[in-house]
């Protein structure tokens, strides 16, 4: 098998706001910068790229682009997919909010800069060219094991976390890249924060490549896993112990590392279609905002600590995503999902648009199958019915009935099988 990678840093205007918080920040500085990361791997049968972005999201408005910039350019890649880290501090104005259920999301998106659309769409198809031009035989290493105390639970501290990491290590002749796995929103850097950065995974980044020429971050079932109580602070500092501790325990998961021999690489898209969820009476989403707002001045006559005020904010956050999704409902009935996978021997990945909880992937997930989420799409979240009666902010963000995400898991638990029963 041949395989190239290589990355390209994004360029962002001067003036632009960040995404990933219901707050206006206009972009003041740049703490680190952000990049589009490609891999390409070909085999006698056909040619598959990877490609990576260190931003919120990613949907059809920058993958038809470089799909249009590839097919111009007379590039055939049979199987193509591309994912998104989901920085908190990354830029504004690359996601559709005209049409589908980012409507509702637009204080927290932004609307489209074409500009920066095209800046990403270009970045993408350099960096997708320089991996396939720059391919040359290497070999595949895969080593398993979990990470602590980076990511936990987000919801309660009682509840179960995801500390599964999965690490693949390319090398080539004469360069070597590792690719993570692993479920947390990459979350320290607060919503104050007016600083571009990749979050947790751009300084990862700066610790694996120590080691390595490239560091390519995918983002597990991560709805419901995040740094809220596993991080002390909220500034560079925590980013940079946090990334410490992270990057020692992957070493550590390294040394037993066992390198593969690419036999067989299936890809497969199918649709799932879910049920959207019924907006609430505006009037009723409106005066639970107002309840929240009462529990948050409660909580802070009561001094409760960062942690515990975080998790009453984060109810208001929810009933003001209840009133945006009221106001912006178009009559839509049902969402079409677009789901990928991937079969490289016996490994399964599977690409979910949007906010995976990994309550729902881990009966499905073993050492052999694997999640990753904001791939091919982003659709907000796909939450357990749990956070629909706890009224948790994730099941208020999102666009689907209650029971509709068990729904899709069965579908991919399905589809999974199928897989096995043929290998």
């Amino acid at each position: 098998m041949k395989v190239g990678f290589a990355q390209q840093k994004l360029k962002l205007p001067e003036v632009c706001s960040l995404a990933g918080y219901a707050a206006e920040r206009p972009m003041q500085g740049i703490h680190d910068d952000l990049y589009v990361k490609a891999i390409v791997m070909e085999n006698e049968f056909d040619v598959y790229a990877l490609i990576v972005f260190d931003l919120l999201a990613i949907d059809h408005l920058i993958m038809d682009q470089v799909k249009a910039r590839l097919k111009q350019s007379g590039l055939i890649i049979s199987n193509l997919d591309f994912a998104a880290i989901h920085t908190h501090s990354g830029c504004m104005g690359i996601l559709d909010t005209q049409n589908g259920c980012l409507k509702s999301a637009v204080d927290i998106v932004g609307k489209e800069d074409p500009a920066i659309v095209k800046e990403c769409g270009d970045k993408a198809f350099a960096a997708v060219m320089e991996a396939y031009e720059t391919k040359e035989t290497g070999t595949l290493s895969i080593a398993r094991g979990c990470v602590q105390d980076v990511g936990a639970n987000r919801i309660s501290e009682k509840m179960d976390g995801n500390d599964h990491a999965l690490l693949i290590e390319i090398t080539t002749c004469y360069k070597r890249a590792l690719v993570t796995l692993y479920a947390c929103h990459p979350t320290i850097l607060p919503p104050s924060n007016q600083l571009c950065s990749a979050d947790l995974p751009g300084t990862y980044a700066k610790q694996v490549k120590q080691h390595y020429d490239m560091s390519i971050y995918l983002n597990g079932s991560c709805g419901d896993i995040s740094t809220r109580f596993t991080r002390r602070s909220s500034d560079a500092s925590e980013l940079d112990r946090m990334s410490k501790l992270f990057y020692a325990q992957v070493r550590q998961i390294l040394q037993n590392k066992e390198q593969i021999q690419i036999q067989s690489m299936d890809h497969f898209h199918f649709s799932i279609h879910l049920r959207a969820k019924t907006p609430k009476p505006l009037t009723e989403a409106q005066a639970y905002v107002k309840k929240c707002r009462d529990r948050i001045e409660q909580a802070k006559r009561q001094g409760l600590d960062s942690q515990q005020l975080r998790l009453v904010e984060n109810a208001l956050e929810g009933a003001e995503a209840d009133v945006r999704y009221a106001k912006s409902y178009d009559g839509v009935t049902t969402y079409e999902i677009p789901i990928s996978m991937i079969r490289m021997n016996d490994e399964i990945f599977v690409g979910i648009p949007g906010e995976l909880f990994s309550s729902l992937s881990t009966p499905l997930q073993d050492a052999h199958t694997h999640f990753i989420s904001y791939c091919n799409g982003y659709m907000m979240y796909f939450a357990d019915e749990g956070a629909y009666v706890r009224n948790n902010y994730e099941a208020l963000s999102s666009p689907f009935e209650k029971g509709e995400s068990e729904k899709m898991m069965r579908e991919i638990h399905a589809q999974i099988k199928k897989w096995r029963k043929q290998g």
